[in-house]
């Protein structure tokens, strides 16, 4: 899959500008955030994007949510090869 450009936003979110002019460049990682945050709804214009990984307070990474997760990136054209939690944590996600 080609790499797909977008608006480069910062750490925080926010448009990353540099002399007045919006950044732009690979934006695949951003794009795996957004979906992996999001829940269902958050997008009016496709209303079924979205995991919810916050829903995941305990850190489990049951098999359903494993399946909605990977469905999710699916559905905007990404193929993860891994998922797991690492020991901080944190959601781990190859594309």
């Amino acid at each position: 899959m080609a790499d797909r450009i977008d608006i480069i936003l910062d750490t925080d979110n926010d448009l990353k500008i540099h002399n007045g002019d919006l950044l732009y460049g690979v934006a695949d990682l951003h794009h795996v955030e957004v979906i992996l945050i999001s829940a269902p709804g958050a997008f009016k214009q496709h209303p079924l994007i979205g995991a919810n990984i916050r829903s995941l307070i305990s850190g489990k990474l049951d098999v359903s949510a494993r399946r909605d997760i990977k469905l999710q990136l699916a559905s905007d054209g990404y193929q993860p090869k891994t998922l797991t939690i690492d020991n901080s944590g944190a959601m781990v996600v190859e594309i």
